[in-house]
């Protein structure tokens, strides 16, 4: 027996246009609308309950997906609570999945028990053929993080490669030379590979050599910060700055230089991505990455996405970030061009 997908995949349109077509609800033109339906009857479609639901009904549920909490990359609870109320507005419902690993089986079971109208993905998550089977089924979703290349999937994010790019050209521009990186987490995490192929780029085009002691595999997690300052001041010749992938791992680095009575920025200068509650406390120069606006841009996409009467063409959305300047690096704001800054 066909299913609402198989009518959508036959039509050319998104699951929620059937839902709008069958219901007779939303703003299709009765030209689509009374196609729509002919397919449907030719497939001998009835809608089931979970069907009829479809934004019109009684689900108006979007699948949040996200890291477990405790996780490298999990999301601050009251940044979920302020996205859960700018969605609620909208007259829509979070569904919120905590994923221990980064496959799709448990999402995609999801959408075949029709408990969510569509998809947003707030985890690095790496795993093609997921999408694969969405974009098979003309399922909604959209990504808060870049896809690999050759993975077909709308995405909202910023350009981490180019963050990692203008990162490093800041310090080598105010006469570092010898530069370490910290990543926010493990190197499968498309995240962490942007930022350091930015990096990588910086120093190649200054001719600076490429160290590999230089670089340290970083967490979410104070301890990744004292365990990677400890290893960069083990190096005979010792990095004068480092690129921490997050502002936890900047704090951790901070503390431990306390502890030996460095001082920053005389003896190491520190840049962290992602803004956090303690970094202002901690004079931390950081890379802030606007997550709560990449989210909310996600799901207005998706609930344009979710309204369409026909599918769209893949969109991908970077968006800008800011350079909040505090005492860990004090940069001269006259090779600040390409970036929108605050001291």
């Amino acid at each position: 027996m066909a299913n609402i997908r198989d009518v959508a995949k036959r039509a050319g349109v998104s699951v929620t246009a059937v839902s709008f077509a069958m219901n007779g609800t939303g703003t299709l033109s009765d030209e689509n609308r009374l196609r729509i339906v002919n397919i449907a009857n030719e497939m001998n479609y009835t809608p089931n309950r979970a069907a009829q639901g479809l934004i019109s009904g009684s689900l108006n549920t979007i699948g949040l997906v996200m890291p477990k909490p405790g996780t490298d990359f999990s999301l601050d609870l009251e940044l979920i609570g302020e996205v859960g109320a700018a969605i609620s507005e909208m007259g829509y419902h979070i569904l919120l999945s905590w994923e221990d690993t980064f496959g799709g089986k448990k999402v995609l079971n999801m959408v075949r028990s029709g408990q969510v109208d569509a998809l947003c993905f707030v985890l690095p998550m790496d795993e093609g053929e997921t999408f694969k089977v969405l974009n098979d089924m003309n399922f909604p979703y959209v990504l808060t993080t870049r896809p690999k290349e050759g993975v077909p999937a709308d995405w909202v994010d910023v350009d981490n490669i180019d963050l990692g790019f203008k990162a490093a050209v800041m310090l080598i521009k105010s006469g570092h030379k010898g530069i370490g990186f910290v990543s926010p987490g493990p190197m499968d995490y498309l995240v962490s590979c942007d930022r350091f192929t930015g990096y990588q780029m910086a120093l190649k085009h200054f001719d600076i050599p490429i160290h590999a002691d230089y670089f340290i595999t970083g967490s979410h997690k104070l301890e990744a910060g004292k365990r990677a300052l400890d290893h960069f001041l083990s190096l005979p010749e010792k990095p004068t700055a480092i690129i921490a992938g997050t502002a936890i791992i900047a704090i951790g680095m901070i503390n431990r230089m306390r502890e030996l009575g460095l001082e920053y920025p005389q003896d190491i200068s520190i840049i962290a991505f992602d803004e956090f509650a303690l970094s202002k406390e901690y004079e931390i120069t950081t890379i802030h990455i606007p997550t709560q606006r990449i989210i909310h841009e996600a799901f207005r996409f998706l609930i344009k996405k979710m309204n369409a009467e026909r599918i769209l063409k893949q969109t991908q959305i970077a968006l800008q970030s800011e350079l909040y300047i505090r005492k860990t690096f004090v940069p001269d704001i006259r090779i600040l061009d390409d970036w929108d800054y605050k001291q």
